[in-house]
């Protein structure tokens, strides 16, 4: 059984069929892990549950929908609109019978009269009866006085204009906080924190993060201590679990939504700023390192829905500054995550914040000008990107004058995108005097002088000169980043394409560095990342090219099925694997398996780039010479 929060479509796994099991916090079932294959083989022979649990729009889960036939989906929602994908199944409240039995089970000792009253005053709702009965088990409250407890705090919030819908669950969580702020005043401070994140597991870790910042302003007293001490901290989960106000897998707790929602209703407005303001504090320092290691993805897997959570319309207009910063590092690892698509909505609304907050001419809307043109040439659209990075270059160049390293940065990702749309000889420059300035500014031996010249290689058109150029970039990188980063691996894929340009001596070395850069981006990214599909097209090329095609199709084929997953089935990068899988069934003498991979490929890279471009020409070329 695998269980998804749905209601944050950018937090959901991206290729979902493709899950690997692992327990799931205090769930006792499976939560999803994005990327390995072997579950989806294991599902085609096994009957299987994936939940989707409080989504909102049946299109959000469209991209989504496993394929493998032997299971079966469920979606709880609050919304209408669901029949269309299957059947419907409205869930009532308990029977009365089934409350009765519930408290009689919870609460040894209670009378028929009293259990029927209490059940009937709590309108029947599960979450209700399970919140009252375990105030009453932790405080050995008479049933008869915890009725008379809810009925007064009940009559209280609908004095205060609480509306029907949600007074009843309020009543019974507002008993069991009252007594808790006597009982452990940092409990409290900890439930309204997290109150304003994700209902999904939250691990005690983020907050050991908030700690360690040096002002100790994070977290408030007596919550720091208390978190600091692991006595403490293990006493006070405790109480959270008892008072049923979450539950607890060691040192991960999980609110439910309905929870968070009556903690925030209870906050007086100036509380509400005051623990909104620290709760976007606190993913800013928990998510601060570099998201260009790989060790920090592991946070990032972690953090984002609490991320996605936190920064609503509230945050934004007291927060500004820090809600940009949490989407635009949320967007970047979105995007290192190879799902772009998802990323694109996050750092569009960054540029909006940014440019509202400072002008359309601020340095700080150049990097955001540049994030986004990032993912939309990932999207395969460099042409939305270049009048973006045309824009952020104007800005640097003029805010910080031309020999800046952030212009360095704007002229390199500039020249990404003129290489994407095939004019080489207008990315050539851009890259040329992107290196010049980042060799003056930080050395020759800096990882970002290895990142411009291995782009600069790919656009000499010269193999015989490019080669230099990436066993310096190579050995750059392995001695500042080590020799498993996934930057060393593109490395060592750039420059085995250049060994194999190099003739049939270049393809035997070509091999062996491909395995390796494969081995490496599987490691750190996980399998079905899109840049493993160009470690394996490459490496598919270079067996084909050594008279292998055999060896060379199953690589592709993966390879295919990453990008399309991934990316969707019209991007460049799809066209490009279903064109070089054509030429390898061509191989394999099969034209008639090739010809429709062409003809797709085909289609579209003159969708994306037009009909002019050297890629669609490579392709038509491909088609025209099948027979």
């Amino acid at each position: 059984m695998w269980w998804i929060d749905a209601e944050q479509p950018a937090s959901i796994p991206r290729p979902v069929h493709r899950a690997r099991l692992s327990p799931g916090p205090a769930r006792g079932i499976a939560r999803p892990r994005f990327g390995d294959r072997g579950a989806a083989r294991a599902c085609r022979g096994e009957r299987w549950l994936l939940v989707f649990d409080n989504a909102e729009d049946p299109r959000s889960l469209r991209p989504y929908w496993p394929t493998t036939p032997t299971g079966r989906v469920l979606v709880t929602s609050r919304h209408p609109g669901w029949g269309g994908i299957g059947g419907r199944l409205e869930v009532a409240v308990f029977t009365r019978a089934e409350s009765l039995a519930l408290l009689a089970r919870q609460v040894p000792g209670i009378d028929d009269e009293t259990a029927d009253k209490l059940a009937g005053e709590l309108g029947d709702l599960r979450l209700a009866l399970e919140q009252a009965a375990g105030y009453m088990e932790v405080n050995g409250t008479d049933p008869q006085r915890y009725l008379e407890l809810f009925r007064v705090m009940r009559e209280e919030l609908l004095a205060e204009g609480d509306g029907a819908d949600h007074v009843l669950l309020d009543a019974t969580w507002q008993i069991s906080l009252t007594q808790l702020a006597e009982d452990d005043p940092a409990a409290v401070q900890l439930l309204h924190r997290a109150a304003f994140l994700a209902p999904e597991p939250l691990p005690m870790a983020l907050f050991d993060r908030a700690g360690e910042e040096p002002e100790q302003a994070l977290l408030p007293e007596p919550l720091g201590s208390t978190l600091a001490n692991p006595a403490l901290r293990d006493k006070l989960l405790g109480r959270l679990h008892r008072y049923a106000l979450a539950r607890r897998d060691g040192d991960v707790v999980v609110l439910h939504r309905r929870v968070q929602a009556a903690i925030r209703r209870s906050l007086p407005p100036v509380d509400l700023d005051t623990v909104e303001e620290s709760v976007l504090r606190l993913l800013r320092a928990a998510v601060a390192g570099d998201l260009g290691t790989p060790e920090n993805w592991r946070v990032w897997r972690e953090v984002l829905p609490h991320v996605l959570a936190a920064v609503g319309e509230r945050a934004e207009r007291a927060q500004p500054d820090t809600t940009a910063w949490l989407l635009d590092r949320a967007g970047i690892y979105l995007r290192t995550r190879g799902e772009p698509g998802r990323a694109r909505p996050l750092l569009e609304r960054v540029l909006t914040i940014t440019e509202t907050a400072y002008g359309p001419d601020h340095p700080e809307v150049a990097v955001r000008l540049s994030n986004l043109a990032r993912v939309w040439k990932d999207l395969g659209d460099p042409g939305r990107a270049r009048p973006l990075l045309e824009r952020a270059l104007t800005i640097t160049e003029t805010a910080y004058g031309p020999d800046h390293l952030v212009v360095a940065v704007m002229l390199g990702n500039l020249a990404l995108v003129w290489r994407d749309l095939g004019d080489r000889g207008r990315a050539r420059p851009l890259f040329e005097r992107a290196l010049t300035i980042t060799e003056t500014a930080r050395g020759p031996d800096h990882p970002q002088v290895a990142v411009m010249l291995s782009n600069l290689a790919t656009v000499l058109g010269d193999p015989g000169r490019a080669r230099p150029l990436l066993e310096r970039a190579l050995t750059i990188a392995e001695t500042s980043r080590g020799p498993d980063h996934p930057e060393v691996a593109t490395d060592l894929s750039n420059l085995a394409m250049v060994w194999r340009d190099l003739g049939d001596l270049g393809r035997a070395r070509a091999r062996p560095l491909l395995e390796r850069a494969l081995t490496i981006t599987e490691t750190a990214r996980g399998p079905d990342h899109p840049t493993v599909a160009v470690m394996l097209g490459n490496l598919a090329l270079v067996w084909r090219d050594l008279g292998k095609p055999a060896r060379a199709r199953p690589l592709l084929e993966r390879a295919l099925t990453i990008a399309e997953t991934g990316h969707g089935p019209n991007h460049p990068t799809v066209a490009i694997m279903l064109s070089n899988l054509a030429l390898v069934w061509r191989d394999l003498g099969d034209p008639a398996r090739a010809r429709p991979l062409f003809e797709r490929a085909l289609r579209i890279t003159e969708a994306a780039y037009g009909p002019n471009h050297p890629t669609v020409a490579l392709i038509r070329h491909g088609l025209e010479n099948l027979d």
